[in-house]
């Protein structure tokens, strides 16, 4: 798997001894009858599991695995090898699938990273000051419009401006504030 995917499961009776795995690039993630959410971006320095309910088994490509529980979130780091697991609402990294954006102390060039690729937009984020956002912002607005809002929400005078390339796939956008 490549990107990001909700599963919701349940173990038929009579077939325990068949497993579903979600395989990625760097961890396999073993269901045992539950509600989750995977990330495995392959420009994220990271892959993520997020348990909603029930049980999965994480298992990194190098490293010992883990099993989680509800509301915890395994993160295996690229570069450092390790596995580390934290506590955190699982609505956070499942709200997209209910069309929102879910923002919990998040950094603002992080959170602008997952509105980017829901927008299909490369932002220049090197200007940004070092805030956090918080909320819940709908996925179904304008581009602009939602810039508006977190604006509001950050209070940053924040405005658009598109690179004009011909070369480049994605859209290339640039925060002023």
């Amino acid at each position: 798997m490549e990107g990001e995917a909700y599963f919701e499961l349940n173990r038929q009776m009579g077939n325990s001894d068949q497993s579903f795995l979600v395989k990625t690039a760097h961890q396999t993630v073993e269901v045992l009858g539950t509600s989750f959410n995977v990330s495995a971006y392959l420009d994220d320095d990271f892959v993520s599991c997020v348990l909603v309910e029930g049980q999965v088994s994480v298992h990194p490509s190098q490293g010992e695995s883990l099993t989680l529980k509800p509301d915890q979130k395994s993160i295996w780091w690229l570069k450092e090898r390790r596995m580390v697991v934290k506590t955190v609402p699982a609505i956070e990294s499942v709200a997209w699938k209910d069309g929102m954006f879910y923002f919990d102390e998040t950094d603002l060039r992080e959170a602008m990273r997952t509105i980017g690729r829901w927008y299909d937009v490369e932002f220049a984020l090197e200007s940004l000051p070092e805030k956090k956002l918080n909320g819940m912002l709908p996925r179904n607005v304008k581009l602009n419009d939602l810039i508006s809002m977190i604006s509001e929400t950050t209070n940053l005078d924040l405005t658009l401006k598109n690179e004009k390339t011909i070369d480049v796939k994605k859209r290339r956008t640039f925060m002023n504030y």
